[in-house]
C-alpha cells in the first residue's frame, strides 16, 4: 500500500493549520500563529483536488469519506499536530 505524498502534505497542512488557529485563540494571541494557521489551511485547500480531477487511485482512497471520520480522525489529528505541538512546547 503506497501513500501519496500530496495527500499526506494536505492532511498535515490542514490539521496543523487548525491546531495553530486553536492555539492562537486558546493560549497565545500572537498574530503569527493565526497567519500561519490560515496560510496552512489555504495550502491544504490548494492541494486538495477537485472531484473532476481523477488522480491516482491511491490518492482517491486516502480521501474517501466513510469510516475516515469516526475513529481515525482522532488519530490523524494527534499524528499531524504532533510536530507543531512539539515545537510549541520547546519554544513557547
Amino acid at each position: 500500500m503506497s501513500f501519496s505524498l500530496k495527500a499526506i502534505l494536505t492532511c498535515f497542512s490542514f490539521y496543523t493549520g487548525a491546531y495553530l488557529i486553536y492555539y492562537f485563540f486558546k493560549a497565545h494571541p500572537q498574530p503569527l500563529f493565526l497567519l500561519l494557521g490560515v496560510a496552512l489551511i489555504v495550502t491544504a485547500w490548494f492541494l486538495t483536488p477537485y472531484p473532476y480531477e481523477r488522480g491516482r487511485q491511491q490518492y482517491d482512497e486516502t480521501m474517501r469519506f466513510g469510516l475516515f471520520f469516526y475513529n481515525p480522525l482522532i488519530f490523524w489529528f494527534r499524528f499531524f499536530s504532533w510536530p507543531i505541538r512539539t515545537l510549541l512546547s520547546i519554544f513557547a
